[in-house]
């Protein structure tokens, strides 16, 4: 009867400990913030700026050459279904939301991704760190 109770307490305390499950805005937020890390490395070692271009549904790479701005073929990343992403760079058409320089430095940006009434903010720093902070969940 006691090692019943003893386990009983003890399968308690492990699934109030155990972390929730990340939701699909959470999972999407954090493989955008994963991309945009891999974008500074990328262009150091091609040696060229770099963007991410990214849409309601997906992101895409783009090059710098010759002073414009080149989509690569295809998206690198897809959202979870009913992902909106909303970005400061929304009015400049012509150029990535995200971009990086061929040093690696990364432009100061901000995306704003929500799914119902969770939101999650995603922000490139002056310094090029990414943060991901969420409101409203």
């Amino acid at each position: 009867m006691i090692v019943i109770f003893v386990m009983g307490m003890a399968s308690t305390v492990i699934v109030l400990t155990a972390p929730e499950p990340e939701s699909a805005i959470e999972v999407d937020a954090r493989r955008l913030k994963q991309a945009i890390e891999d974008l500074q490395v990328r262009a150091v070692v091609l040696g060229r700026g770099e963007g991410l271009h990214v849409d309601e549904t997906s992101a895409a790479h783009v090059y710098a050459e010759a002073g414009k701005w080149i989509a690569e073929r295809g998206p690198i990343l897809s959202f979870s279904h009913g992902t909106q992403i909303d970005s400061d760079r929304s009015s400049h058409a012509d150029q990535p939301d995200i971009m990086a320089d061929a040093t690696g430095m990364l432009l100061p940006a901000k995306l704003r991704m929500s799914s119902g009434t969770q939101v999650i903010n995603v922000t490139v720093t002056p310094e090029g760190r990414v943060l991901l902070d969420s409101e409203g969940n």
